[in-house]
């Protein structure tokens, strides 16, 4: 059996790279964080995928958590809470997805994957959302592996429940669907990004992203 030696990443920047970075450092009168750099980088982003708000984070994960605590303040705002308290989520996924849900008292409902887009097994979730859907606050899906959900079917499914459906899309940044042309995954939804440095995208450091058309939502995060 052949052993392969593939690495997590390789480094990207060169020597004048270095340099750049070491300028901005001697010369930004210490003033390193949510200055002008920042608020260009999120419009960069925001006009990338094609959206109206991006929030620049510390991770992926911690982008995840505070969608979690925009729904859950949401749902108290409205008295749905705890009535409305599960969550749903890929059977595939990482830890940071689950566990910032949990933190906030939600209970993860783990749905199989299909074979096709390794997305939510639609017939699965869609008995699920039939029986149990006035107490679910969120469907969660993970896109993983550049794959892209079904998005129309999970979109057309929550309207149907009148369920809040956010992605985390770290995996599949540029992850694309047809809806009167092809359109970014987190164009229309609101949806979580890593730029950790394997990632797609990265910025030689941790990072992360809310993407996201809701001024609500956007001035919550920001907050």
């Amino acid at each position: 059996m052949k052993n392969y030696n593939w690495k997590l990443s390789d480094n990207n920047f060169n020597l004048w790279d270095r340099l750049k970075i070491c300028g901005f450092f001697l010369n930004y009168k210490n003033f390193w964080t949510q200055n002008k750099y920042v608020k260009e980088y999120e419009q960069l982003a925001a006009e990338y995928v094609g959206c109206r708000y991006a929030v620049y984070t510390s991770s992926g994960s911690s982008s995840n958590q505070l969608i979690t605590q925009f729904v859950k303040d949401n749902l108290v705002k409205t008295g749905e809470w705890p009535k409305r308290n599960k969550v749903i989520v890929n059977s595939v996924t990482w830890q940071s997805n689950v566990s910032v849900w949990v933190r906030e008292g939600f209970e993860p409902v783990f749905i199989d994957v299909n074979l096709n887009d390794f997305c939510l097994n639609y017939d699965n979730l869609s008995a699920f959302l039939d029986k149990n859907y006035e107490t679910i606050a969120c469907v969660f899906p993970t896109n993983v592996l550049g794959f892209t959900g079904n998005v129309l079917l999970l979109m057309d499914l929550c309207k149907k429940y009148k369920i809040p459906l956010k992605f985390d899309n770290c995996e599949s940044s540029e992850s694309m669907y047809f809806h009167n042309g092809w359109r970014n995954v987190s164009s229309e939804f609101t949806s979580s990004t890593s730029v950790y440095i394997a990632h797609i995208w990265n910025n030689g450091q941790e990072g992360g992203f809310i993407f996201t058309n809701n001024k609500e939502e956007y001035e919550y995060y920001l907050l």
